[in-house]
């Protein structure tokens, strides 16, 4: 398992050990587990890789493909058309598939 994928797999763990219609963003979870406090244009640390800017639009896209697999949808519909911000800082509510 490639680091990033380890990444995205405790994300996906942190965001399906949540209750049913919490709204948070994949940084949200970032800064929980990683200690980030907002991921800007910077170089990050985590578990002894650096991660820079573009990276986290990759980990929010594997977060979002890995959540569904594991049967959870991340509803971000509230913010559909609004110009938000990057996409790992728009909230989604977390549901758990039926």
């Amino acid at each position: 398992m490639t680091m990033m994928n380890k990444i995205v797999s405790e994300i996906v763990d942190v965001l399906l050990s949540l209750p049913e219609g919490t709204e948070l963003a994949t940084s949200d979870v970032i800064k929980h587990l990683y200690g980030h406090e907002y991921l800007t244009c910077g170089d990050y640390e985590i578990n002894g890789e650096v991660y820079g800017f573009e990276d986290f639009f990759e980990i929010d896209a594997r977060v979002h493909k890995l959540a569904k697999k594991r049967g959870l949808i991340l509803d971000d519909s509230k913010y559909d058309g609004m110009a938000r911000g990057l996409p790992f800082h728009i909230p989604f509510v977390v549901r758990k598939r039926k």
